[in-house]
């Protein structure tokens, strides 16, 4: 038996009795149930819109988790060994498993070019960073596990695990599947605003929590939560986030639907699929 999940199921059975539930980020306790696993449920804030697990850990407990025990079984969290980073650092990742091309194209449409200061947010061991750098962008990365943050210098990428230490007036922060992991999501975002000059972008690619997303495929919503995703950002938390900001929410299988960007200053679909791509630039 797994005991990491044998803990974290014992975790929604005490917690109900040790915690008061309240939004992790508004903490408002007004909220309505959406989903349930065993002993935790999903609790959608009727002030925020936020989607969060109950019972939730807290943000040091979180930060200890993710600092050295988190496993995802993926590319994101399994280093390769020395002579595939070797290889990776010499040859770049396009046309690896690890290839985000299209995520570059993302960046084109969205008026991003290559000279742009980016921050790759939760940049695990550096592989979009280094194939940010080698696009032609001036990029760094930010991962709160200092073993993955030390991969970074065998790859020439630079990333950072102190956000104090983080440059600022950035044109760039990006968030790849990393905000769904984050204890307080809508107030980093806020966050990450000042780290971006007047017309700077914060965007990411994120889980759908969103109410059309659940009905369209409510197996994929229910597998889009949990132990490693306490929360799940929707379209409409988004939006009531920044509502007088230059904005786009879309699913991100969409990426023709972002040519509009230029000429919109809100755009939000009815997002029905599994994956959301959010954009919010900072005022000029």
């Amino acid at each position: 038996m797994d005991l990491g999940k044998l803990r974290y199921g014992l975790s929604g059975l005490t917690g109900r009795f040790s915690q008061t539930r309240a939004c992790p980020d508004c903490q408002s306790v007004a909220a309505t149930r959406v989903d349930r696993k065993g002993f935790h449920g999903l609790y959608r804030c009727q002030n925020c819109l936020l989607n969060y697990r109950f019972p939730i850990e807290s943000s040091e407990q979180m930060a200890r988790f993710y600092q050295r025990a988190y496993q995802s079984n993926s590319m994101a969290t399994d280093v390769p060994a020395s002579a595939e980073l070797e290889k990776l650092r010499n040859q770049g990742v396009t046309g690896t498993p690890y290839d985000r091309s299209w995520h570059l194209r993302v960046y084109a449409q969205l008026g991003l070019f290559p000279g742009a200061k980016v921050l790759d947010f939760g940049t695990s061991w550096g592989y979009f960073t280094l194939q940010l750098k080698r696009s032609g962008f001036d990029a760094m990365g930010f991962e709160i596990s200092k073993p993955r943050a030390a991969i970074g210098e065998q790859l020439g990428v630079t990333i950072y695990s102190d956000e104090a230490e983080l440059p600022k007036a950035l044109d760039v922060v990006c968030s790849t599947h990393v905000i769904e992991h984050v204890p307080h999501p809508l107030q980093k975002l806020q966050q990450m605003l000042e780290w971006v000059k007047p017309g700077g972008v914060v965007m990411g690619f994120t889980p759908n929590g969103g109410a059309a997303a659940q009905h369209a495929n409510p197996k994929a919503f229910h597998h889009s939560w949990g132990m490693v995703h306490p929360v799940l950002l929707s379209p409409e938390a988004i939006s009531r986030a920044f509502p007088r900001h230059n904005l786009i929410v879309t699913s991100d299988d969409s990426e023709g639907n972002l040519a509009t960007w230029q000429g919109t200053s809100r755009k939000i679909d009815r997002c029905e699929g599994a994956g959301l791509l959010f954009a919010v630039q900072r005022p000029r």
